[in-house]
This record gives structure tokens, sequence and C-alpha cells, in this order.
């Protein structure tokens, strides 16, 4: 049960998260773009993974204000550069 409570928990943790991503203006068009393009339908999912170029989340970047540096990642991931 310990494990279901758990999953639970990550998972709201990662709804609020969703939500201020959703409301941030940090969240551009261009960002989702890019996303799309490199990850298809995974986009989104891979902003809540930890990237060892950045060193953290990418969402965090992105709710940070750092939107530029993510989506010069995203592009960088997309022509095949590995970071």
């Amino acid at each position: 049960m310990d494990a279901i409570t758990s999953e639970i928990d990550r998972l709201q943790a990662r709804i609020g998260l969703l939500q201020e991503l959703r409301a941030s203006p940090h969240a551009t068009p261009e960002l989702f773009d890019a996303l799309e393009r490199t990850f298809g339908v995974a986009g989104i999912r891979w902003l809540f993974e930890h990237s060892p170029a950045l060193g953290g989340c990418p969402v965090q970047w992105v709710l940070d204000g750092r939107t530029r540096t993510v989506i010069d990642l995203v592009e960088a991931i997309g022509y095949g550069v590995y970071v």
C-alpha cells in the first residue's frame, strides 16, 4: 500500500507542476512546438525527466523563466547533438 500512496503523491506533485506550467507566461508556443517536433506526444513527459545537461528537470527551468535554454536543448536533441 505504501507504494500506491507514494505513486499518488508523485502524480499529485506532477499535476501541480502541470497546472503551474499551463498558467506560466514562460510556457510558450515555441517550446511546445519544439517538444512536439523532437519527442512527439512524449514531449510533455520529457519535461519531467531529469536532464543531465540542465542538471535538473526541464519543467523547473521553464517555470524559472529559462525557457530559451530548454528550447535550445530540445532542438539540439532533435538535430542529433549529444548533450
